[in-house]
């Protein structure tokens, strides 16, 4: 039976890795890192409106009534209040990254909608 000591296996390992390492092909200088998503102005979020999410559409119900009304069920007593879809809570005083839009609102309806009501 033939044993090895550390050391020679190390010194193995280490020959292996650094053969290794050289075969890789670099990456070419002309890739481009995917760039950190920019978060949106957090809103302080008090009194009627404090609750604070983070939506991917902030617009009047009347803009989108079909799809809130009809699919989502929710019908406001004013067609131009704003509404949030496809909402996530965040915690106050944090922000949203990447395409949602910071907001507060009134009211949350969770579920395939994720509506913000009542919102600014």
């Amino acid at each position: 039976m033939h044993f090895r000591s550390v050391i020679e296996l190390l010194a193995m390992s280490s020959l292996a890795v650094t053969g290794a390492s050289a075969a890789c092909t670099p990456i070419p200088s002309s890739s481009t890192a995917t760039p950190t998503p920019t978060p949106s102005v957090t809103p302080d979020c008090g009194g009627d409106q404090s609750i604070a999410l983070c939506c991917m559409n902030l617009a009047p119900w009347s803009t989108n009534s079909g799809i809130w009304g009809g699919a989502c069920g929710y019908y406001p007593a004013d067609p131009n209040e704003r509404v949030g879809a496809r909402c996530i809570t965040r915690a106050p005083g944090t922000n949203c990254f990447g395409s949602l839009l910071a907001t507060c609102c009134a009211g949350f309806i969770p579920g395939q909608c994720s509506l913000g009501t009542r919102c600014t």
